[in-house]
């Protein structure tokens, strides 16, 4: 039986890990978080261990990849230097005790927000803000203690999904669920959002596949593009058709401007692999776990 580490284990991606490799049955997960509560619905599951960071209890030499997803936020700067702290640490201690690969999750946010096109592996990095500085420095720091395994950064795009309430889609669900008109400022943003099943999927296909032809950097997003006006027509569109709602949007046009956009197909390529969720479902999926908490 194939054992996985997942750290940030009880975050919003590292759930949704846990979950899809779980569906594997020759794995056995060990989820490292600092909220085990989260797992409790699986205290039957014989297959998954859930150990705090602090604990000293992963056999790493067992452990054909860890997938290290445990990262701060978009918080305060001590928050930050503790997050790059335990990265390097968590990452010292696998590779010193035996790790067979290590996946590293990056984001899009190193390239340019302001940039035209999709970026690509090869575009130049432009990280701003503390997160996205921290994220550059995360694959600057793994790049330096994995050299003498196999390992990759993941650059992943923006993810969308019941329980990120920040995220831009889970506002316009909310607030069309509510009965309210969307009023959408810009329009022209584009953004790129994947479905956090997706993105939990596309990462399980990378680490059931041979590390030894890993590249060191993949993009990883869904390969389709809204723009901040559109984005907002669908939610209203998908909402208003479900349950019988007449939501409108409200567009004040300028020329401000963001770009999220990847190009992924390095990934696809590489793991014969393609997301299979359309934004429809994701704000269905959204809708549903709202609804269920009224």
């Amino acid at each position: 039986m194939k054992m996985v580490v997942i750290t940030g284990a009880g975050g919003f991606l590292g759930k949704n890990l846990v979950e899809r490799f779980l569906q594997q049955e020759n794995l056995y997960v060990i989820a490292v978080t600092s909220q085990p509560e989260k797992f409790g619905e699986y205290s039957s599951e014989k297959r998954l261990m859930v150990v705090k960071p602090e604990e000293r209890l992963i056999p790493w030499e067992q452990v054909e990849v860890l997938i290290h997803a445990a990262f701060p936020g978009r918080c305060n700067s001590l928050m930050l230097g503790k997050g790059m702290q335990y990265h390097a640490n968590i990452l010292k201690e696998a590779v010193e005790g035996g790790v067979h690969a290590i996946v590293n999750i990056s984001s899009q946010s190193v390239y340019s927000a302001i940039r035209k096109v999709p970026a690509t592996e090869q575009d130049a990095v432009e990280p701003k803000g503390d997160y996205a500085v921290g994220k550059y420095a995360s694959e600057l720091v793994t790049n330096s203690i994995c050299n003498r395994i196999p390992y990759t950064n993941i650059r992943l795009g923006s993810l969308a999904g019941p329980g990120l309430d920040v995220r831009i889609v889970n506002q316009f669900v909310k607030q069309v669920l509510d009965g309210k008109d969307l009023y959408v400022k810009g329009g022209k943003q584009q953004f790129e959002i994947m479905d956090v099943r997706d993105a939990a999927d596309g990462l399980f296909k990378l680490a059931m596949s041979n590390p030894v032809n890993w590249k060191k950097v993949y993009n990883l997003g869904n390969g389709k593009r809204y723009s901040l006006y559109e984005l907002a027509q669908c939610v209203v569109s998908t909402i208003n058709e479900d349950r019988n709602l007449c939501s409108k949007v409200f567009l004040d046009e300028t020329d401000d401007w963001q770009n999220s956009a990847l190009d992924s197909e390095l990934f696809y390529t590489d793991f014969n692999w393609q997301p299979t969720y359309m934004m429809e479902d994701t704000i269905r999926e959204i809708a549903d776990s709202y609804m269920g908490h009224r």
